[in-house]
């Protein structure tokens, strides 16, 4: 678990390929056919256009706890203006109390974007929990190993979106689906050129209330999802977490 926060964040490489593994580098990012409406319903665009992205656990694969109870789906597409990113979690209870800005929903669930920036070396997280409570950051490694964090950095102009259907079919069971459009100018280094790359990380935290889960799957409270491994569980923001984006 990460010594100090969780939720939405991005990057890590790792030679894979095909559903039940973590995505090769880099995952193509393509250009929007036109703005995107951050509502938490998903456009079609996103099925025509986003690559489909499953997010494994943090050895690189998934198993069965992931595909038959929290299978996750990322998806991303880009303008001139946004970064657009979504996420559709399966799930059965989620848990999201918290409500204020920068409250520390990694204490309870979230999904996150973790960018790591080439101008000034700081990592940048977005987290966002089935509520859609954000939760922003930046931060930088210190001398003793350790992070400072800056929860006072906020995304200027996000748009952010969180709905949670029930599954008719399942009962007890639902859908929460996030999207999220990220202005390029909030970002350092700005938007991107045609072509263009930037390493991040794609996450998402789920808290697993039914015991037998944890006790069939030998989980802990807790698992971990990452489109990127990062081979340490609760380990997003170590230097070998990233991988690459590339905008087409």
């Amino acid at each position: 678990m990460k010594p100090f926060c969780l939720l939405l964040l991005l990057a890590v490489i790792v030679p894979a390929s095909g559903f039940g593994q973590a995505w090769p580098d880099p995952v193509p990012v393509r250009a929007a056919a036109e703005p995107v409406v951050i509502d938490g319903v998903l456009e079609d665009q996103w099925f025509d256009r986003a690559a489909a992205c499953d997010l494994v656990d943090y050895t690189g694969t998934t198993n069965n706890l992931i595909v038959e109870n929290y299978l996750t789906m990322s998806r991303c597409l880009w303008d001139e203006n946004y970064w657009y990113l979504s996420f559709v979690c399966s799930d059965d209870t989620p848990l999201a109390t918290l409500t204020e800005r920068d409250a520390p929903i990694y204490q309870e669930e979230m999904c996150e974007l973790m960018i790591e920036s080439s101008f000034d070396r700081c990592l940048y997280e977005l987290s966002v929990s089935p509520r859609g409570t954000v939760y922003d950051a930046r931060l930088s490694w210190n001398r003793w190993n350790r992070f400072d964090v800056d929860v006072g950095w906020n995304v200027k102009g996000l748009k952010s979106a969180v709905k949670c259907e029930p599954l008719p079919d399942s009962p007890g069971r639902c859908v929460w689906t996030v999207e999220l459009a990220v202005p390029w100018e909030s970002l350092p280094g700005g938007r991107p050129e045609k072509g263009g790359r930037i390493r991040a990380n794609l996450l998402r935290y789920k808290r697993i209330a039914r015991p037998e889960l944890a006790r069939k799957y030998g989980k802990t409270s807790y698992l971990s999802m990452n489109l990127f491994a990062t081979g340490i569980k609760g380990w997003p923001q170590g230097p070998s977490s990233f991988g690459v984006f590339e905008f087409r």
